[in-house]
């Protein structure tokens, strides 16, 4: 917490009018984050965690930036601030979240592991999470885990956490097939832009990974394959493949009567 001269390496701190007042329902994370000023009386200084350094021309150059820090879809985001909520769940022992490129599309996204005393809820994980966290910080997968593997320094082996492509948790609903056509077609949509396989007409986009992007995709593909315009907020509330098909029927019957009448 000492100011350093021009081009050394530092961390960066922001303070003013505009910085915010902490995290939401997190006073750990506060406490940590947000510190009194040391040059200021009455002011805070916000710990960004990231590595910079002041240039000759007046200019912060970025150098290094926080593991548990980083952006997904234009948003800050703290892995502190996920982990802690998940921690405050009574079937929660352990928790780590990452970020990753799990598709290899260049797309970070959040994947929470988690260790627990019986098999975790994923349904029921996602709805407690929306509750303290917005909607852009739940992870897109979860992963149970027997324990939390760590490297012999005691830190996170983040090489041995498992693919959670490979071993998601199951959103805990029995596999039903396809029944015609139309669930087949969206089917096979589903396990493309999610990358997952064998997508039940029961299974939720959102719990297999899906996200505002993708549901955009989503969207985009429906109107290709069936030349249909429905919007994103319809693809969040029709989440699984049986209400989606069903609602794309609903609409083409309503054309229907129409033409008739």
């Amino acid at each position: 917490m000492n100011p350093v001269p021009i081009g050394i390496p530092g961390e960066i701190c922001l303070s003013g009018a505009g910085l915010s007042r902490g995290y939401l329902q997190n006073a750990m994370l506060t406490a940590e984050r947000f510190v009194p000023h040391p040059f200021k009386e009455c002011e805070r200084l916000y710990r960004t965690g990231n590595i910079g350094r002041w240039l000759s021309d007046g200019n912060i150059e970025f150098l290094v930036e926080k593991d548990d820090q980083g952006k997904i879809r234009g948003h800050r985001i703290e892995l502190a601030e996920i982990e802690n909520s998940l921690l405050k769940l009574d079937t929660v022992k352990e928790t780590v979240v990452i970020f990753k490129d799990f598709n290899g599309d260049g797309k970070k996204e959040l994947a929470a592991y988690l260790t627990g005393n019986k098999e975790l809820d994923i349904s029921l994980l996602r709805e407690c999470l929306k509750k303290m966290l917005p909607d852009y910080i739940i992870p897109s997968y979860f992963v149970q885990v027997e324990r939390i593997p760590l490297t012999s320094n005691g830190e996170t082996d983040l090489n041995a956490l498992p693919d959670p492509l490979e071993t998601g948790m199951d959103p805990g609903n029995e596999y039903v097939s396809p029944r015609d056509t139309l669930e087949l077609q969206l089917s096979r949509l589903y396990e493309d832009i999610l990358n997952v396989r064998s997508v039940g007409i029961n299974d939720n986009f959102f719990e297999h990974g899906g996200n505002s992007l993708s549901a955009i995709r989503l969207v985009s593909e429906i109107e290709r394959l069936f030349g249909k315009k429905i919007s994103l907020s319809l693809v969040c509330q029709y989440s699984t493949i049986k209400q989606l098909s069903g609602f794309l029927q609903k609409i083409d019957n309503q054309r229907s009567l129409v033409c008739y009448a």
